[in-house]
């Protein structure tokens, strides 16, 4: 069965491992080496114990903490998204790892080959995106019946328009190039959720312009507004924490 746990999500830092019994890929780090050695430890595991690392793209919350991988560890990451030695997965492309099939896809962002990941292993397929002001048409046939999302609802529309922030900050987190509102994520996920999907993960909450209850609450009465009970269904919908764990 793949796992997740979120060692941190949010624009402080952003650390998520993914596994099951045989493999341990880490996606992204932007946390501090205690917070993911703490969050190895409850897994039973260490750095040594990582197979992989895929990067989304170059904002400091998620490459921040890079210099506290293993030396060798494989990294991977778009052609112009890092500056530190990697190898390159292009979107759209795959690598094979210790059965696992993991697929770079695009995202929309003010960054260079910005990305998510898509991983499948046994019939099962976890689906990370973040950082992404829309989904795009392509990537969004990739998350297809997802057996769990990994994805963002970053902000409240309201709490964003009346935070007191400059202009320029809310038009680009607006933009087709900023971060998807909650709003956004429950029309999206209403396009993707399918009969395999068991777990729903709402990444990269504002901590100034969003609510963990809020967010999940919006998304639970957006898919409900589409025909979709998740209650009904049996899928788990939870928000990952900036400075919690959360596992799924």
């Amino acid at each position: 069965m793949i796992r997740f746990l979120s060692v941190g999500s949010g624009s402080k830092g952003n650390a998520v491992l993914v596994y099951d019994e045989e493999a341990l890929f880490l996606v992204d780090m932007g946390v501090s080496k205690r917070a993911l050695l703490d969050g190895l430890a409850s897994l039973g595991r260490g750095l040594g114990d990582i197979d992989a690392a895929f990067f989304t793209h170059d904002h400091s919350d998620h490459i921040k903490g890079v210099e506290f991988l293993p030396e060798g560890l494989p990294l991977y990451a778009g052609g112009t998204t890092v500056a530190f030695p990697h190898e390159v997965l292009p979107r759209g492309k795959s690598v094979e790892i210790k059965g696992f099939r993991i697929t770079a896809v695009a995202s929309s962002h003010d960054a260079k080959d910005s990305r998510g990941y898509v991983f499948e292993k046994g019939g099962e397929k976890l689906s990370y995106l973040t950082d992404t002001g829309i989904i795009p048409s392509k990537t969004l046939s990739f998350l297809q019946d997802s057996t769990v999302f990994f994805i963002e609802s970053n902000h409240d529309v309201d709490m964003l328009k009346y935070s007191g922030r400059p202009l320029s900050l809310i038009n680009r987190i607006r933009s087709k190039k900023g971060h998807l509102s909650n709003v956004q994520c429950a029309g999206y996920l209403a396009k993707a959720i399918g009969p395999d999907t068991r777990e729903i993960c709402l990444a990269h909450l504002s901590e100034e312009c969003n609510d963990p209850h809020l967010a999940v609450e919006v998304v639970r009465q957006g898919l409900l507004e589409r025909g979709i009970d998740l209650e009904a269904r049996g899928i788990v919908l939870k928000a990952a924490l900036q400075w919690e764990k959360v596992e799924g």
